[in-house]
């Protein structure tokens, strides 16, 4: 069966057995789902319902295999490994147990896939995170690392964004050096990248994302300033990207993924950081005018549209308008 999967959709999870009963859902009611494509879901120990909700589905389809770890492993992404590695197919994706797949998505993939799979060039399916996806698909080759690192930006850190050949993720050695960074998959698509030289990047609105109801609080500007960030310097070091595209990175991470979030959090008096880390990633941009630019032109915006926000929310509970 494993030489006619041409495409594995590997999905990692822990405690979301309603969210991937929905993923699920919207892979196997895709015209295109059907012998070519597997799901493959490594359960990292759940307590809820995942594993019910999981073996009712296998039971169905053969071609939903479905793992559950022996114990959880010390550090949750471990299991995109693991996951990635139980996958038959010969394209791995991995992807969220919080998204839904858009009708076309399957379909796309696989002429995608098939086209490129006697050369196996390097590909993503890529969805923008921080941005506008549009319907219509768009595809761009990119062979400078400077541009890649440019265009997927911080939309690298989404697993959903990566894939690759199996033959490719077997080939890679020490897949978890950047473990304890929670970046591990940004690694992976640049020395995929770095070995080929060349990359086809297939974006388009893929998937739809659910919302969830997260618990608890996360130091974003250690995660995204200090950890995200350290996977660049280390290939800065190694000369393989320039000054220019880190210092570039910096300014996206903050103005597309950190700001918005700290303004948001300082308004709702809510700390979500630790002064620490803070200062520690703002003093990259003490010499950077681009920056400055930036965040003068910006940073009124976020403000102006938090005003307005509050006043329409106070306006609509004053008046008990109902949408």
């Amino acid at each position: 069966m494993s030489s006619e999967i041409l495409l594995s959709i590997c999905i990692p999870t822990y405690n979301r057995a309603d969210y991937l009963n929905q993923a699920i859902q919207s892979i196997v009611n895709s015209p295109d789902f059907g012998n070519a494509v597997e799901i493959v879901i490594s359960d990292n120990c759940s307590t809820d319902n995942t594993e019910i909700t999981c073996v009712q589905w296998a039971e169905r389809f053969p071609n939903i295999k479905y793992f559950k770890q022996h114990e959880q492993t010390k550090i949750a992404d471990k299991n995109f490994i693991d996951v990635m590695s139980l996958g038959s197919g010969e394209y791995l994706k991995l992807s969220n147990d919080s998204i839904t797949f858009t009708r076309e998505t399957l379909e796309f993939m696989l002429k995608t896939i098939e086209k490129h799979k006697t050369e196996k060039e390097t590909l993503f399916f890529h969805m923008t995170r921080f941005g506008k996806n549009r319907n219509n698909k768009k595809t761009v080759i990119i062979k400078d690392p400077d541009n890649f690192v440019n265009i997927l930006s911080g939309d690298m850190t989404w697993i959903s964004n990566f894939g690759c050949w199996k033959k490719d993720f077997e080939k890679l050695e020490n897949k978890e050096k950047y473990i304890d960074t929670q970046f591990m998959q940004v690694d992976w698509s640049l020395r995929l990248f770095m070995q080929n030289k060349k990359a086809f990047l297939y974006s388009g609105k893929f998937y739809n994302l659910l919302p969830i109801n997260k618990k608890g609080s996360v130091d974003l500007f250690n995660v995204y300033g200090n950890k995200y960030m350290s996977v660049y310097e280390d290939y800065l070091k190694k000369g393989f990207i320039k000054g220019t595209t880190v210092q570039q990175e910096r300014r996206n991470t903050f103005f597309k993924i950190l700001a918005p979030i700290y303004i948001y959090s300082a308004y709702k008096k809510d700390n979500f950081y630790k002064k620490d880390n803070f200062y520690a990633f703002i003093k990259f941009f003490k010499t950077d005018y681009i920056f400055y630019i930036q965040f003068f032109t910006l940073f009124p915006c976020y403000l102006l549209f938090l005003t307005l926000r509050k006043i329409l929310k106070s306006f609509i509970v004053k008046t008990n308008i109902c949408f």
